[in-house]
């Protein structure tokens, strides 16, 4: 199994004393997820730095709220998707996925929304949905998504189920906290449990990214270590 795993941003004060080249040189992590591009757009001079410093990472890229939640994929978000590919075209050879997150209450009536935004797209190959309502979490839309080539997120998080799915041969597992969103602190039996469940999926890869905050990068670190472990044992 490929295994890649990272944090949710590296600007951490907790943690990372020196921004991105820190992160690549100290981290011990193969893999970054970039979620500030969810609030505002960063610099197109921002990005092709962070390009060039983080060449060899896996990265995800969060798409701006403005195309999940505000205009929520219709004709306008398009056109946001399209001018927010162009800016981070030169970050897309090193993106693994871009990171669609829905908000709480989106429900599976717009399934078909969501269809006709990625049949748009030639990248749609690199689109990952996270659901975060209740609804979405049944056999039938597990089942349009993967007939449809769409990359589920595993979500290990406070109120939604913590079924570990498998899409395209890939995990993609986002952990943001048990106790409290954000702030949990994920005990060595509970990454342990994960990665049990990680491996029983028979996924060919995972990507697994920490946004726990405080406890983000040692949980990481701790995760990287104890994937590997078992797939040695598989």
């Amino acid at each position: 199994m490929q295994i890649h795993v990272g944090t949710s941003g590296w600007s951490n004060p907790i943690w990372n004393p020196n921004g991105l080249e820190w992160y690549v040189n100290n981290s011990g992590l193969n893999a970054l997820e970039l979620n500030m591009s969810f609030y505002h757009l960063p610099h197109k001079y921002q990005i092709d730095e962070w390009a060039h410093i983080g060449k060899a990472l896996l990265w995800t890229v969060k798409v701006n709220r403005s195309i999940t939640h505000f205009f929520r994929f219709n004709n306008t978000a398009v056109e946001k998707m399209t001018e927010f590919l162009d800016l981070f075209s030169s970050l897309d050879h090193l993106t693994e996925y871009y990171l669609f997150q829905l908000p709480p209450n989106a429900h599976p009536n717009i399934k078909n929304d969501i269809e006709k935004f990625f049949d748009k797209f030639k990248q749609h190959k690199k689109f990952a949905l996270e659901w975060k309502n209740q609804r979405w979490f049944s056999p039938e839309n597990i089942k349009w998504a993967k007939d449809l080539g769409i990359t589920i997120v595993s979500a290990d998080a406070p109120l939604v189920p913590r079924d570990i799915i498998c899409t395209n041969n890939t995990v993609y597992l986002r952990l943001h906290g048990r106790s409290d969103w954000f702030e949990h602190h994920y005990s060595r039996k509970e990454l342990s449990n994960i990665a049990k469940r990680v491996m029983q999926t028979k996924c060919t890869r995972v990507i697994a990214l920490l946004n726990n905050q405080t406890s983000q990068l040692k949980n990481a670190q701790a995760l990287m270590y104890i994937l590997k472990n078992e797939a040695a044992i598989e």
